[in-house]
């Protein structure tokens, strides 16, 4: 047979099955794709406080717990802090936030704000936790330049744009004011406060209280995919 005939057969044969497992693959992926009676994603809010022990607890066990849900979770870390009363008490470098653990642990507040804002969920989230994970190393550390830039390097997130963010007089300071005012309408004063779905969960503060459906991983897991619809109520 010619070459040319050759060809052809293999044209002939090669489009019906390359098609053949285009089809198959889309229809694996359709079938091993997340089915459930929501397709909206479960939002959870740590409220922390970036220089706090017990937030380091529930930023590594969400860690945990998104690398079996991220693909039906939004995940939002905010602050805990207070507005100053008295201009003589203002923060200039946070505006009016006054926070536990003083101005350094501020500035931490609005790096991890600023790498949220410029790096956001659901996209990067599970990320934004492995940079946490690093930071949180070294608390003592939190809210300088040099050790956020070397976590952001380490798991390949520029930190430049978070920089920036984060000097900007204005943008890093409005960031940090807005996200205690949603702590505040929460009602939410412990670090760290877990809320899924609008509704607070638990409570980590020197120990876990207040958990009604348990503080584990799994526990969370099981939460989060009921808020979802994958388990009947």
């Amino acid at each position: 047979m010619s070459p040319t005939g050759l060809f052809l057969i293999f044209i002939l044969l090669f489009i019906p099955l390359s098609f053949f497992l285009t089809w198959s693959l889309d229809c694996f992926q359709s079938s091993t794709t997340f089915s459930s009676k929501n397709d909206e994603r479960v939002p959870i809010t740590l409220y922390a406080m970036s220089q706090c022990p017990d937030a380091v607890v529930c930023e590594d066990l969400f860690r945990k717990v998104l690398r079996k849900v991220n693909h039906i979770t939004k995940l939002q870390i905010d602050y805990i802090g207070r507005f100053a009363e008295d201009k003589r008490e203002q923060d200039p470098s946070t505006l009016r936030v006054i926070c536990k653990h003083g101005e350094q642990e501020c500035f931490g507040n609005i790096l991890e704000l600023c790498s949220q804002h410029v790096f956001p969920a659901p996209i990067y989230q599970r990320r934004f936790l492995e940079f946490l994970y690093c930071l949180n190393r070294d608390i003592s550390q939190k809210g300088t330049h040099d050790y956020t830039r070397k976590c952001a390097e380490y798991i390949g997130l520029d930190y430049t744009p978070i920089a920036a963010c984060a000097n900007d007089s204005t943008l890093g300071p409005l960031l940090l004011i807005e996200s205690v005012k949603r702590t505040q309408a929460a009602n939410v004063t412990k670090s760290c406060t877990i809320f899924i779905n609008g509704k607070q969960r638990c409570i980590r503060d020197g120990g876990w209280y207040e958990c009604p459906d348990g503080y584990g991983v799994d526990d969370f897991v099981r939460i989060i995919k009921e808020v979802h619809g994958l388990y009947e109520a």
